[in-house]
């Protein structure tokens, strides 16, 4: 009976002694994720590439790694040439965009599709009102397009 209530009462000791001398759980705080740029609305500006000059206009929503949404390329003149979605993937202040023109969306040969991708940046960093970059195309039955150039300013 002795062993027995000696066993009990070390037990006992040893089971306070870890209690108390067991360190606090640390809490853990989730590391914030950065905050990629809000570049949500209507962009418009001057486009030129080895097949000529006009505009781009893009209406983009925000997306977790950047913004995405409908895009349309029209001559000097005003005529639609190409109408897509531009994916823009963003880090900080700078990333890549990709416009995919399906087939339809290729004015004067429907039955087509374009790729365009590029590079570009954006200013000022806090609230930007300018997209800046370059590009090069190719498509299923059009001559590959190069040396593009695009500024974008928001509406």
């Amino acid at each position: 009976m002795k062993r027995l209530l000696a066993a009990g009462l070390l037990w006992a000791v040893c089971a306070g002694v870890a209690a108390c001398g067991s360190p606090s759980p640390t809490p853990i705080t989730p590391t914030p994720q950065p905050t990629v740029l809000d570049l949500t609305g209507s962009w418009s500006g001057a486009a030129s590439d080895s097949s000529g000059p006009g505009t781009m206009t893009w209406t983009l929503t925000r997306t977790s790694t950047g913004a995405s949404g409908p895009a349309t390329t029209r001559t000097p003149q005003g005529t639609v040439v190409l109408t897509g979605t531009v994916t823009l993937e963003l880090s900080g202040t700078s990333g890549s965009w990709t416009m995919t023109v399906p087939a339809g969306g290729v004015s004067v040969a429907p039955e087509c599709t374009v790729t365009v991708s590029g590079a570009f940046s954006v200013s000022p960093a806090t609230s930007p009102t300018s997209i800046s970059g370059t590009y090069s195309g190719t498509g299923s039955c059009t001559a590959p397009f190069t040396s593009g150039t695009v500024t974008l300013t928001k509406q």
